[in-house]
C-alpha cells in the first residue's frame, strides 16, 4: 500500500496531471482586443469570479468611475444590452455604433463631444449623455428611444427628427445654452420635457407636442413669453396642450401678456386643471357642467388640492 501511494505521489509531483482542470481553475481568454487596461482587468476579474463567463454572450457590463480612456475593442461585445460607463474619461464612442442590441446606455460624466455614432442603435430605449461636452447641435432620431438625458452639455440647438422618436417619452436638456428646439415630428408619446437653465425665449416650439404633460423651464434668463401655449375664447382661457398638467417657469422676466395669462389662470378661467410652480389652479364650474361634484372630474384629471 505504501508503495502505491509513493508511486502516485511521484507522478503528481512530476506534473503528469498538471493539465487536468480542477473546479478552481479557469480557461485563459485573450482580452488583448480591449485596449484599455482598466477595462481588461475588469473582464479578467469577472472571469475569475465566474467560471462560465463568456464575453461573447455578455449582456450587461458596468465600470463606473473606472478611469476608462478608450472603448477600442468594445465592438466585439455584440451581445451587450446594457452598458454603464459613468464618470470616466471617454472621448471617442464610434465603436459603440456596432452594438446593435444595446437597450440601455449610460455615458454620463465623460468627455464626449458628439453622439452621431449612436444613431444606428435601433434597439436603444434609454440614453444618458449628461455631463459631457456635446456642443452646438444635437440631433435625436431613434426608433425605440423612450428617455433621453443630455443635460449639462453645451448644446445650443436640439433637432428632433421626423423619421424617429415615436416612442420618446421624456427629454432632459436642462443646463445647456439651448436657444431653440426644432423638429418635424409631433412626437406622439412625449410627456415630459425638462429645459431648466437654458436660453429659450418662449415656449412656442413646444406647441406641436400635444401629448406633453410636464414642462419644466425654470431659471431660464431669457424666457419672457409663454403666451404661445394659450388662447382666449370669450372669458375663458384654453391651453393648446390638452394634456398639460404641470408647468414650471420663472415669472420674474415674463412680459405683460404672459403675466395677464397667469392672472387669468389664477382666477380660475383656464378650461383645464394646471399646476404652476407647485400650485394647483382649476375652474370647477367650467370643468363639471351638469355634474354632481367638482371632485369627480378633478380626480379623473389626477389633480389634487394642496
Amino acid at each position: 500500500m505504501r508503495i502505491i501511494r509513493s508511486i502516485a505521489f511521484f507522478f503528481l509531483t512530476q506534473g503528469v496531471f498538471a493539465n487536468v482542470q480542477t473546479p478552481s481553475q479557469t480557461v485563459a481568454i485573450d482580452y488583448s482586443f480591449l485596449k484599455d487596461n482598466n477595462v481588461r482587468n475588469a473582464f479578467l476579474k469577472q472571469q475569475k469570479n465566474n467560471l462560465s463567463f463568456d464575453y461573447k454572450t455578455l449582456e450587461g457590463f458596468t465600470l463606473d468611475r473606472g478611469e476608462v480612456l478608450t472603448l477600442e475593442g468594445f465592438e466585439q461585445l455584440k451581445s451587450l444590452k446594457a452598458l454603464s460607463l459613468r464618470g470616466n474619461f471617454i472621448q471617442e464612442i464610434s465603436n459603440l455604433g456596432q452594438l446593435k442590441k444595446l437597450i440601455t446606455l449610460n455615458l454620463s460624466g465623460n468627455e464626449i463631444k458628439t453622439a452621431t455614432p449612436l444613431v444606428g442603435l435601433e434597439n436603444l430605449e434609454f440614453l444618458n449623455l449628461s455631463h459631457n461636452q456635446i456642443s452646438f447641435a444635437f440631433g435625436c432620431s431613434f426608433k425605440r428611444l423612450r428617455r433621453l438625458d443630455v443635460s449639462y452639455n453645451k448644446i445650443q440647438q436640439l433637432f428632433l427628427e421626423g423619421n424617429g422618436n415615436f416612442l420618446l417619452e421624456e427629454i432632459n436638456i436642462s443646463n445647456n445654452p439651448l436657444s431653440e428646439i426644432k423638429g418635424k415630428s409631433s412626437l406622439p408619446a412625449l410627456k415630459t420635457i425638462l429645459c431648466d437653465a437654458t436660453f429659450i425665449k418662449d415656449l412656442s416650439c413646444l406647441v406641436k407636442f400635444t401629448s406633453l404633460e410636464v414642462i419644466k423651464a425654470s431659471n431660464c434668463p431669457k424666457l419672457t413669453d409663454i403666451s404661445a401655449l394659450f388662447f382666449s375664447k370669450g372669458n375663458l382661457l384654453f391651453c393648446k396642450l390638452p394634456n398639460l398638467k404641470q408647468l414650471n417657469i420663472s415669472e420674474e422676466k415674463l412680459n405683460s401678456k404672459s403675466r395677464d395669462i397667469l392672472a387669468k389662470i389664477r382666477a380660475g378661467k383656464l378650461n383645464q386643471p394646471l399646476v404652476i410652480n407647485g400650485n394647483s389652479f382649476f375652474n370647477p364650474i367650467q370643468l363639471v357642467p351638469g355634474s354632481r361634484t367638482a371632485f369627480v372630474l378633478l380626480k379623473a384629471y389626477r389633480v389634487y388640492l394642496p
